[in-house]
């Protein structure tokens, strides 16, 4: 499997980031962010390595963080449709 390269992962990065933006920076509750999180640790499609995705359509760091994570923004979800 190819990981996508960091100027991928930044590209994706922005454009969720103004999807984000875009629909007025909707948030998802801790606990939410807690469930995401873990099914990312234990990915059906096995594209964690256990600290971003490596899907080419994403490449998010996963993190817990609210702010620092594509999985605190409820505008997201994942490309997989896992969550």
């Amino acid at each position: 499997m190819s990981s996508p390269t960091l100027i991928r992962r930044a590209g994706n990065f922005s454009l969720a980031y103004f999807r984000w933006m875009f629909h007025g920076w909707p948030t998802r509750s801790q606990d939410e962010i807690n469930t995401i999180v873990d099914i990312c640790h234990m990915c059906p499609s096995h594209k964690f390595n256990g600290s971003y995705c490596e899907d080419m359509r994403c490449g998010c760091f996963i993190s817990k963080r609210r702010w620092l994570s594509k999985v605190g923004w409820a505008s997201e979800h994942c490309p997989d449709q896992h969550w």
